[in-house]
């Protein structure tokens, strides 16, 4: 559906983007202002247990082996890094809590010596294993610090494992690259999404509409540039964009539920509501609907039924962040940051870079009394993410507590 596509960009184009932003996009982005070494990711992390109510069948807080020490359970092994240079955490047993689900083989023990080749790379990124990627890329890389398709590959398994600090770099250098044309632009423009370059991402994003064939594709890019938008803080462009959008592809359920989220953030219950009563008439199973539904419980304190159903799509979408983050906010809302911590402890998040849920790990950490290990967590986060409105709500309350 390309109707009229030439007008609608030209108004798309002119109520999100400004007009520097487009040049700088047509000049490269100027990513390479942002250049950053990359670091070291975090070798692996023992699971302990938090017992808490916010888990089937959890016992009280206190008890167990760990229950002699402030704040419940156990933190990672020494020498473990949280994400993008977050500071390491006291040791514990490794004993788990059977309400955690378990963590899958991408983040079993990685393998000390770099890679096999690249078949052996390309294999992990495409079953999920991002963090063996990043060993075979920069094993590979050690030999050939010039390829660009090596550089793009593991800007891309950063950007997919949070770290987009470190990735952004992989992304110049592979500018241009067969596999940055392919997949990494995409995670590019998440990259400079969540650095809070959202206007660049949206731009970036847009850019792709020349080159793009298809209404699955176009729907894509339209509302994800949107999304680039709103996380900037651009309310307006993004609704307008939005609106567009609906225009478009008045059956698409993505934009509507959008739209919802937008105005939950403005406090506009209602309306969110009635885009959810929209968004269902479609389909009642896509993961950014109940997301919606999820936050609306929670924007009216029903943490029971929140909860409920979180519970239910952790077992669908067990890689989703958005997911995780808000079932950890689920958890402190319901006064549990014990339980909280605990999973967002679980290995497939403790080693994570996403601000959301360093956040809210930030928020458990202060509750609980970890104060030295908050600090720590909260330094890092504002000298990365502090445009991130979950950082800032960590902030004021690690700040406001004092």
């Amino acid at each position: 559906m390309r109707v009229g596509m030439t007008q609608t960009m030209t108004r798309i184009l002119r109520v999100a983007l400004a007009p520097r932003v487009l040049l700088l996009c047509a000049l490269g982005l100027s990513a390479a202002a942002a250049l950053t070494p990359p670091d070291v990711l975090a070798q692996e992390e023992p699971k302990g247990p938090r017992r808490g109510p916010g888990m089937q069948g959890a016992g009280p807080r206190g008890g167990g082996p760990n229950g002699g020490r402030r704040g419940g359970g156990p933190r990672a092994a020494q020498g473990v890094r949280v994400g993008q240079g977050v500071p390491a955490l006291p040791g514990g047993p490794k004993a788990s809590n059977p309400d955690l689900e378990q963590d899958d083989p991408s983040e079993l023990d990685l393998p000390k010596a770099p890679a096999n080749g690249l078949f052996t790379l390309m294999t992990n990124m495409r079953q999920g294993f991002n963090r063996m990627a990043m060993a075979e890329a920069r094993g590979l890389l050690a030999e050939r610090p010039d390829d660009e398709e090596l550089h793009t590959l593991l800007g891309i398994a950063l950007a997919r494992e949070g770290h987009f600090n470190d990735a952004l770099p992989e992304f110049v250098f592979g500018l241009g690259s067969r596999q940055y044309e392919r997949e990494g632009m995409y995670e590019h423009a998440n990259t400079l999404r969540f650095l809070g370059r959202g206007h660049e991402a949206a731009a970036l994003r847009l850019s792709r509409l020349v080159t793009e064939s298809g209404e699955d594709e176009d729907l894509r890019i339209y509302t994800e540039a949107a999304r680039d938008l709103r996380y900037a803080g651009d309310t307006v462009g993004a609704k307008a964009l939005l609106d567009e959008v609906m225009a478009l592809y008045p059956g698409a359920v993505l934009p509507i539920a959008l739209y919802g989220d937008i105005l939950l953030d403005e406090g506009d219950v209602d309306g969110a509501y009635f885009h959810l009563f929209l968004a269902n008439r479609i389909t009642k199973d896509s993961p950014q609907v109940q997301i919606l539904r999820v936050r609306l419980l929670l924007a009216e304190e029903d943490t029971e039924s929140a909860m409920l159903l979180l519970n239910k799509l952790r077992r669908s979408y067990q890689r989703n962040d958005e997911i995780a983050g808000l079932r950890a906010e689920a958890l402190l809302q319901a006064g549990d940051p014990d339980t909280a911590l605990a999973y967002l402890s679980l290995k497939r998040w403790a080693r994570r870079g996403d601000p959301q849920l360093l956040a809210r790990r930030l928020r458990a950490l202060n509750t609980l009394g970890e104060h030295a290990e908050a600090k720590l967590l909260m330094a890092h986060l504002l000298s990365i993410y502090p445009h991130d409105r979950e950082v800032q709500r960590a902030v004021a309350e690690v700040r406001g507590g004092r």
